[in-house]
């Protein structure tokens, strides 16, 4: 696919034929088109590319005669790649190995995301052969003591690739908390390709969490709601008020006026749902755990319909316990919502 400033290609539900469809002048200004190599590599990855198209404020292409960067699947001896000096990212894709658990041990070079720099983590992978490049590099990770992904000026390198999405599968699947490294090094190329387009979140604010708060009153406990909100406005902190949705019930009109008037200092999110002894933990069948979150979401919906107060989509679990099975579930709850 030629990629043009102003065209982008998108593939129809119904024939599946590939359609040219206009993009606005606009936002076709801050797009960064990244060129794919081999051409067959896209067609094979395209349900990835296009969610990650979504995400950042780019377009993957193929025959790009200028590209903004380019993703380079080296499938055999290391060649130079790349187009007229644009940053290049090098899959390293020959002799493919079987999925295995490894350690994950992270540099400290300033490139890599906080989140990660310096730590030791685990992770099942498929690694390609290790060729790297040619000349000095910096190792931004490596897997069981081996170099997996590194970086020389405009070029960096890796042998982890995540598998084509499927059909039935979203992005999540292939970065989650069991299988989320081999997607990493391609989101830390083209977060750093877009720095200068992508929306940039404001810096990091002091937020308090406060469980088992409810509106059924002014204050709670020794909490006087009135009191927080001044002394957290004239210290500039937020304090979320973690709430059982079995109690939103009912809600005094005169909390709800004081949280909406202190909006900016003061706000609700979820805290499980009845409160009970390890409601988010132990063993529970995808049904049960269904109906849970179901039932949680009602309750919140309907607190906000009558109230006319936001409940922010998070949940705190009660004790801080809360299981692998439950928290996959919330998260697949949150994506089939995405838009």
């Amino acid at each position: 696919m030629q990629c043009t400033p102003l065209e982008r290609t998108v593939r129809s539900h119904k024939n599946s034929t590939l359609e040219r469809v206009p993009l606005l002048p606009a936002n076709s200004m801050s797009l960064k088109f990244v060129e794919v190599s081999p051409a067959k590599r896209y067609e094979e990855n395209r349900a990835l590319l296009d969610a990650l198209e979504q995400l950042f404020p780019i377009r993957f292409c193929t025959g790009n005669v200028a590209p903004d960067a380019c993703l380079l699947f080296q499938e055999a001896e290391f060649s130079e790649g790349g187009k007229g000096g644009a940053p290049t990212l090098v899959v390293a894709t020959a002799g493919q190995t079987a999925p295995q658990r490894a350690r994950i041990t992270f540099g400290s070079d300033p490139a890599i995301h906080p989140a990660f720099r310096g730590q030791i983590l685990s992770d099942t992978i498929r690694l390609s052969e290790q060729s790297g490049t040619a000349g000095p590099q910096t190792v931004l990770a490596s897997v069981d003591g081996a170099p997996s992904w590194s970086n020389q000026g405009n070029r960096s390198w890796t042998c982890v690739f995540p598998l084509p999405l499927k059909t039935t599968e979203r992005l999540l699947h292939r970065f989650s908390g069991s299988n989320w490294f081999e997607l990493l090094p391609l989101l830390h190329f083209l977060h750093a390709l877009t720095a200068d387009t992508r929306w940039k979140p404001a810096s990091l604010k002091a937020c308090f969490v406060l469980d088992d708060l409810n509106l059924h009153a002014t204050g709670y406990g020794y909490v006087d709601f009135r009191e927080l909100a001044h002394h957290a406005a004239a210290l500039n902190y937020h304090v979320a008020f973690a709430t059982v949705p079995l109690d939103l019930w009912y809600a005094r009109r005169s909390a709800i006026a004081l949280v909406r008037e202190h909006s900016r200092h003061l706000s609700l999110i979820v805290h499980g749902n009845d409160h009970t002894r390890t409601e988010l933990y132990g063993s529970r069948s995808d049904e049960q755990i269904d109906r849970l979150l179901s039932q949680a979401v009602r309750r919140v919906e309907a607190f906000e319909s009558h109230s006319g107060l936001h409940v922010g989509r998070l949940m705190v679990a009660p004790r801080g316990a809360c299981s692998l099975s439950v928290l996959a579930a919330a998260c697949e709850r949150a994506a089939s919502k995405a838009p």
